[in-house]
């Protein structure tokens, strides 16, 4: 750790390293992290300010939270540094360098002024206090007032009446005015697919062009695999026998992504090779907004490439609804749910103590259904099951009740009086028990009177 921060000793003043020591000291309060580390920082610059111009300068922060470290940008000579969103007490100015301590943040902006004339590159160190890790950033070359480096081409071709968030630009070009060996050089393009290359020469080459342009695929060069979103022309200039390499940003429309159901995941650049054919290349997202995905692909030189995706792939299912119990010579209805296209075959099938003759029917909307007719059925447990024939399939259970016997009615009386019969002998008992109890009353009072008299 050491090592490292004495590469940073000739960053003056003192105080730009008291913002990093602040983020060092944040460093040892993270517990419990694992695998977050800074990967890379990105720097995104108009390359052709007019004179005068404030502009804005972006540092993206690629990497996964929390992230603690910091940044040390150097302007160039005859810029100003005008103002920052940064917090007031984690940046630091001193001359041309700007210090920013960076705490779990993805992104900062700064605003600098372009002096009146000149050509000059904005270069950057970063280093992540948590992993120990430090890098540099991508110069970049800015000519103010146009040309070179910061300038389209004059024969810029625009794409006719597109919506705001079309791409706008077909063409474009950018010139490196010196590039030093190893040393990444980037560049940025405005309202076209891409918006961003940066470039790396295994030694010292001055005035590199880089041209990029969309173009259409011609016959002879075969379709790439995926769905193609474009294909873009890049071509490098005075080189100087030097081996070019570099990083392709581009960018694709949310709404594309959206009607051809791509797979985020599966967006790559692919480069043509001759007699090799397509190659896909490493590439990874590296942010959003609210129209475009953002991706970033690396590339061992420059040619025709095309952006593709693939096309989501979702397991396919049927399923079966539940379905209620139903008598023998009733209609047995099966509905169901699936995935598959519109006008997928679908099987279904249902046996038991019955083998019902199995229906072959068709989705339509994500559904389907059939009636079986059960006249003749044998009732008891049956089972329901649903076939696409490609390896998915449902079942559920159904029950056909057996038709029950309606009772034989009870013959009607013969008697005048239903019921008589029973009624009479009733009858019988019920005076009995009058008399009965009447002779005995009788008989109560009748020996009262013997006894004592006239009972009153």
């Amino acid at each position: 750790m050491r090592e490292k921060r004495e590469k940073w000793k000739g960053l003056k003043p003192l105080s730009l390293f008291v913002l990093l020591a602040t983020a060092a000291l944040l460093a040892w309060t993270v517990t419990a992290v694992q695998g977050a580390e800074v990967e890379s920082v990105t720097r995104y610059a108009p390359s052709g300010p007019a004179p005068g111009e404030e502009f804005d300068v972006t540092l993206r922060i690629n990497g996964e939270l929390p992230l603690v470290g910091g940044i040390v940008e150097t302007i160039p000579s005859g810029f100003r540094f005008v103002s920052t969103t940064h917090p007031a007490d984690n940046y630091s100015v001193s001359g041309q360098m700007i210090a920013f301590a960076v705490i779990n943040e993805k992104e900062i902006k700064y605003k600098v002024m372009a002096p009146p004339s000149g050509e000059d590159t904005f270069t950057g160190k970063w280093i992540d206090m948590l992993s120990e890790k430090e890098g540099n950033i991508a110069d970049t070359t800015v000519i103010v007032g146009g040309g070179g480096a910061g300038t389209q081409e004059e024969d810029v071709t625009p794409t006719p009446t597109p919506t705001p968030a079309v791409p706008t630009v077909t063409k474009a070009s950018r010139v490196v005015p010196v590039m030093e060996a190893e040393k990444e050089s980037a560049m940025v393009f405005e309202d076209m697919d891409v918006s961003m290359i940066a470039l790396k020469a295994d030694k010292n080459v001055n005035d590199v062009k880089v041209e990029v342009e969309r173009i259409e695929k011609t016959p002879d060069i075969p379709e790439p695999s995926g769905v193609a979103y474009t294909y873009l022309d890049i071509t490098e200039e005075n080189a100087g026998g030097a081996k070019i390499e570099g990083s392709v940003e581009f960018k694709v429309m949310k709404s594309w992504l959206v009607d051809n159901n791509i797979d985020e995941a599966t967006v790559k650049l692919n480069r043509y090779v001759e007699n090799e054919g397509w190659m896909a290349l490493p590439t990874t997202k590296v942010g959003e907004d609210d129209n475009f995905v953002y991706f970033e692909a690396e590339t061992p030189g420059f040619s025709k490439f095309a952006v593709t995706g693939e096309e989501k792939v979702e397991t396919a299912y049927v399923r079966l609804d539940t379905i209620a119990s139903v008598g023998v010579g009733e209609p047995l209805v099966v509905t169901g749910t699936t995935n598959r296209k519109e006008g997928f075959p679908i099987v279904i099938s249902v046996k038991g103590p019955t083998e019902l003759t199995p229906q072959t029917v068709k989705v339509e909307k994500g559904t389907f259904n059939a009636m079986f007719d059960t006249t003749g059925a044998i009732g008891g447990m049956h089972t329901v099951k649903v076939d696409d024939e490609d390896g998915h399939t449902d079942e559920t259970t159904v029950v056909i009740l057996t038709a029950v016997p309606t009772p034989s009615p009870t013959p009607a009386s013969t008697s005048e009086v239903p019921g008589f019969e029973v009624t009479l002998p009733a009858l019988s008992l019920i005076l009995v028990v009058f008399f009965v109890s009447v002779a005995l009353i009788i008989g109560y009072v009748f020996g009262k009177r013997r006894k004592g008299g006239d009972v009153k």
